[in-house]
């Protein structure tokens, strides 16, 4: 992929190949993208929460790299959800100076087309029939997005709802989920 001048590569690595250091542009990303929410969620402390997190043992992390930076990035991970083998996505993230370059649509393909291959397998450990992922609920943006890529609530999603005085609650998240069938647009 060409941005401006340069071909940007993409860049395949599991999460217990990384060292911290490795780990810390990823989380200087997602810090730069949606660091405030996770502040409001879960406290100005969110980063050491989220580097636990980031180091899960079956994590991949799919990224786009110019040189030696990282322009945008997908960690995900194969798991049971609702009963189901689910392709699980923890993150994505495009740096602000390369967003409106298709970088978020064209990793959420290479998601879409993986879990397609995985559905296709023989072996029942490496089935997918869907992808699901968790999106903070005040990400509007983002929830337009996934809902235009074919996602919808998960039934297990927490739900909105209504105070007595009409004033309209919402959780701090949601989870949504796309099954294979769904949407051609990014296969």
């Amino acid at each position: 992929m060409v941005i401006g001048s340069e071909k940007a590569f993409l860049r395949v690595e599991a999460a217990h190949q990384l060292t911290a250091s490795d780990l810390a542009p990823f989380l200087s990303l997602i810090g730069t993208t949606i660091g405030t929410l996770y502040c409001q969620n879960n406290g100005q402390h969110w980063k050491q929460e989220k580097i636990v997190e980031m180091k899960e043992t079956g994590l991949v992390y799919v990224a786009y790299m110019l040189g030696d930076r990282i322009i945008g990035f997908i960690s995900i991970m194969l798991v049971v959800d609702c009963g189901e083998k689910a392709l699980y996505l923890y993150e994505i993230h495009i740096d602000p100076d390369f967003q409106d370059n298709k970088l978020g649509s064209k990793l959420m393909g290479k998601l879409h087309q993986l879990s397609l291959h995985l559905d296709a397998q023989e072996d029942d450990e490496l089935s997918s029939k869907r992808t699901s992922l968790t999106v903070f609920s005040a990400n509007e943006k983002a929830l337009k997005w996934y809902s235009k890529l074919g996602y919808h609530r998960s039934p297990d999603s927490p739900k909105d709802r209504r105070l007595r005085s009409g004033k309209l609650v919402k959780p701090t998240y949601y989870l949504m989920t796309r099954t294979n069938e769904t949407s051609p647009m990014f296969q």
